[in-house]
């Protein structure tokens, strides 16, 4: 959910329940409408838990994420864009293993840069997302291939 505070400011959340995630975000629009070329800066928190039981183990992990993105679009239409969105990410991670015998726990932090690139239309998104470890040195990235369905509230009138 995004909702404009005012015209250069707007504020969003987000709660998906597989996994746990909430997360809440704000953007600030430096330039653009919605033709043509427009650009945005903003800040985001996310929280992800989740656990597997199983019958003689668990696992239980948590993550935090804090995220500086740079937006930057161009509207073809009047509800449809390309976009790329470079940002960076400072990510903690936690996790607790447990079986019969034993527990293992692990910390980890890294600092990341990503990349979403993709394409909105009026009612579906298409987009790809990486963000690769600045502070790992094997270089670990991860990469996503989404796809959805946009609702929009105020459009359905």
């Amino acid at each position: 959910m995004r909702r404009g505070i005012t015209q250069d400011i707007d504020v969003g959340g987000r709660l998906a329940l597989l996994p746990g995630v909430i997360g809440i975000d704000g953007k600030y629009q430096l330039s653009g409408e919605s033709k043509g070329f427009a650009s945005a800066v903003g800040l985001g928190l996310d929280y992800t838990s989740f656990s597997f039981k199983s019958e003689n183990s668990s696992t239980e992990f948590t993550m935090t994420d804090i995220s500086a993105p740079l937006f930057l679009s161009y509207g073809f239409w009047q509800t449809s864009a390309v976009y790329a969105n470079p940002r960076l990410v400072f990510r903690m991670a936690d996790g607790v293993s447990k079986n019969d015998v034993e527990s293992h726990s692990s910390s980890a932090s890294t600092l990341g840069v990503g990349v979403a690139i993709g394409v909105a239309f009026d009612w579906f998104i298409v987009e790809y997302s990486s963000l690769t470890s600045l502070s790992s040195k094997k270089g670990i990235s991860l990469g996503q291939l989404t796809a959805g369905i946009r609702f929009a509230p105020d459009n359905l009138n």
